[in-house]
């Protein structure tokens, strides 16, 4: 799995009518190291300035 999110805030709402373009939560490094280590498997992270990716994968 690939996750690729925003690492600042980044508050936006509704994008043309479409509600589910809002962001409705703000993550940081910290939920996604927790989130996806809670998991198991194998994580490996890269963090820029303003973007942060995780690849996750069950197997170790």
């Amino acid at each position: 799995m690939l996750v690729s999110v925003p690492i600042v805030e980044s508050v936006q709402g509704e994008v043309g009518g479409n509600p589910h373009e809002a962001h409705v939560h703000q993550w940081d490094t910290g939920d996604m190291d927790q989130m996806l280590g809670s998991l198991g498997g194998n994580v490996e992270a890269m963090r820029g300035g303003t973007l942060g990716v995780w690849w996750w994968s069950r197997h170790r």
